[in-house]
């Protein structure tokens, strides 16, 4: 449709600054050849991995220079701003030629929309507690702590109870950087070829894990959860819980969430019940919490690791280049190895420091998810009932907020006088595959792989 726009700010949430400044120029050449003298209006969509960020001052300045580009090729246009309502820290006052802000819950109504109002397919509607199948699903292996979250399970007690999906798109080397517990290229490689399963035949790599087979959730006790975002020290706000984190409320099961801290608190904020109480480590995403961490002895569980384990990365244990620049701002010093360490201010020494603690305690988090596991697997069964209660509780309030998302934003349309209807509106917001296409081809132009999962790949 060319009288109204939906473009994704992707280059927010890219990690390395000279990433972000040229995706931004690349993403306004973009929309800039989009814009036509009959483009009426343009929704700016920030709800996907930018929720993760701060919308830092740079962020914003960025965010400006692409709200002022838009409107150098046609003044007339109105901008919409769709925000995801954990992003609820953002100052957004200060950016000018916004017309209005949609804040809704992004990803919950991605999944309320596709599944309960377009019924792009089932879902799944009894919970089985005389199930024994564990089930973890990955979309995509190059996130760094899948793999050894994915590791760590399969060499557990409860390993022939999981019931799993784990893609291999023969990326070895990269596979190899997240298993810093295996020695070497070919041991990944024999890892990946003797896990890699699929368990449907439904090709959703541009949509997300939208549309499922419902079967896929059928005869499961309980779903791992393993989010794209999990880093420690994140902003406060980043408790990403996206399409993935809502797919197990949707079908009726209990789950154990592998995602960044302080999202079970975020997920009880909104009204839902997590499961935390059946676990080892019930705190375990919950860095306030005086047991953060600890088993129940005391013991902190990072303590408890193997030397292979205390990393989440290759990368942090063999590579202090790809470490230094992942940390450093761009007036920090050049430096090549640990032995140069002294070239750092006490401030910059301290947030080097600040960094290898979260990595250790990313390690830990892992796993505590892993212990939280098969603590849960062995007394899931005891709690039955009530823990039926918790996930008929839970699909109902999934149901009551993506309810309300819809009312408000056929309410938005109606306020900002918007000659769109409210299912052109929806579609435009949520269509994964066009966005994703608009990222290949300014990734393609920048030396970067998407799609095809590199260092750079910002996929789910």
């Amino acid at each position: 449709m060319t009288d109204c726009l939906f473009i994704p700010t992707t280059f927010l949430s890219l990690y390395k600054q000279e990433d972000r400044i040229k995706m931004l120029d690349l993403q306004i050449e973009y929309v800039q050849s989009k814009i036509r003298k009959e483009t009426n209006s343009l929704f700016l969509v920030t709800s996907d991995d930018s929720v993760s960020y701060d919308l830092d001052q740079e962020r914003s300045e960025m965010l400006q220079k692409f709200l002022d580009a838009i409107k150098d090729v046609n003044s007339e246009i109105k901008i919409y701003l769709t925000v995801d309502n954990q992003c609820s820290t953002w100052n957004l006052k200060g950016l000018s030629h916004v017309q209005d802000i949609l804040w809704i819950d992004h990803f919950l109504f991605f999944v309320y929309y596709k599944v309960i109002c377009q019924k792009l397919c089932d879902y799944n509607r009894n919970w089985h507690p005389s199930s024994q199948n564990i089930l973890i699903l990955i979309l995509r292996a190059t996130a760094p702590q899948r793999l050894g979250l994915f590791y760590r399970l399969v060499n557990s007690p409860i390993a022939g109870r999981l019931k799993w999906s784990l893609p291999n798109a023969e990326q070895y080397e990269e596979y190899f950087t997240y298993l810093p517990e295996i020695d070497d290229l070919s041991g990944v490689v024999d890892f990946m070829m003797k896990y890699q399963r699929r368990l449907d035949d439904i090709d959703n790599w541009y949509d997300g894990p939208i549309p499922f087979d419902p079967k896929v959730y059928s005869d499961v006790l309980f779903q791992i959860v393993s989010a794209t975002c999990f880093s420690s020290g994140l902003p406060k706000h980043s408790h990403l819980i996206e399409e993935k984190g809502w797919l197990p409320i949707v079908n009726h099961l209990p789950f154990v969430l592998a995602a960044s801290e302080k999202s079970s608190a975020m997920l009880e904020r909104m009204g839902f019940k997590t499961f935390n109480k059946f676990f080892k480590i019930p705190n375990y995403d919950d860095p306030d919490s005086d047991d953060y961490l600890r088993l129940p002895d005391g013991t902190l569980i990072s303590d408890t690791l193997p030397p292979n384990r205390v990393h989440v990365s290759r990368l942090e244990l063999d590579n202090f280049s790809d470490f230094y620049d992942a940390v450093k701002d761009n007036h920090w010093p050049d430096i090549s190895s640990w032995n140069e360490i002294g070239k750092l201010t006490s401030e910059q020494y301290q947030e080097i420091f600040e960094r290898l603690e979260d990595i250790r305690t990313e390690s830990g988090r892992l796993e505590a998810v892993v212990e939280n596991t098969i603590s849960f697997a062995q007394n899931i069964q005891e709690n039955a009932e009530e823990i039926k209660a918790m996930i008929d509780h839970n699909f109902q309030r999934f149901i009551e907020l993506g309810e309300e998302n819809l009312n408000k934003i056929e309410n938005f349309l109606v306020k900002n006088n918007v000659h769109l209807s409210l299912t052109e509106v929806c579609c435009g917001l949520l269509d994964l595959r066009s966005f994703v296409n608009m990222i290949d081809e300014v990734f393609s132009k920048m030396g970067l792989s998407r799609m095809r999962g590199g260092h750079n790949d910002h996929s789910n």
